[in-house]
Formats: structure tokens, sequence, C-alpha cells
């Protein structure tokens, strides 16, 4: 069984991301970052932890950039994509993510 963690990008305050190592994220119809005042969901971006690593032992998140074949990938939760990541996860590194690393988003 996979671990289920999460992660968030505030959009408002920060240009980082938050993940529940360093923060506690909590649910409960809005997105109340441990430290921080309660947040408006809008202003928020979740992100679910696919539970698989790239062969440099980095959690693959939603929202992450990869390189498989030298070309760079954007995490979306699907059952396909987790398919295909499951399946090249030993050549696999991941570059980054589409929100502090907008520049490494290929136009799809």
């Amino acid at each position: 069984m996979r671990e289920i963690k999460f992660r968030c990008f505030n959009k408002k305050i920060s240009n980082k991301i938050l993940t529940s190592k360093h923060n506690k994220v909590y649910f409960d119809g809005s997105v109340i970052v441990h430290d921080m005042d309660e947040t408006d969901q809008k202003d928020m971006v979740l992100m679910q932890f696919t539970g698989l690593y790239d062969k440099q032992g980095k959690e693959i998140w939603e929202g992450d950039i990869f390189l498989i074949d030298k070309n760079p990938r954007e995490v979306v939760w699907c059952y396909n994509m987790l398919e295909e990541i499951s399946r090249h996860q030993e050549e696999i590194v991941v570059i980054g993510n589409v929100y502090e690393n907008p520049e490494l988003r290929m136009v799809q």
C-alpha cells in the first residue's frame, strides 16, 4: 500500500512548495497550513504523492516535471501516467515542478 501524502503551493504567499514533512496540511473546506493564517482554497494548489520514486530516490509528485528519454513530461494524476512512470521508474529523473520551475513546462 502506498503512502498518502500531500504538498501544497500557495500562489498568494510563497513561491515555494510546502510539504507535509515540514508543514501540516489540514483539509476543512479550506486549506490550513501550519504556522500560517487560514488560506483560501483558491490560493492553494494541492498535489498528491504518487507513491513512486525516480532513479535517484526522489519522490515523484503530481505537478513534477521529469525527464524520460531526454523529453520533459509533467506528472498528472491519471492511471495511464502512473502506469507509465511505474514502468520506466529506473529511467526517470525529476528535474523540478510546474510551480517553482514554470520554464520547464512544455506546451502540450
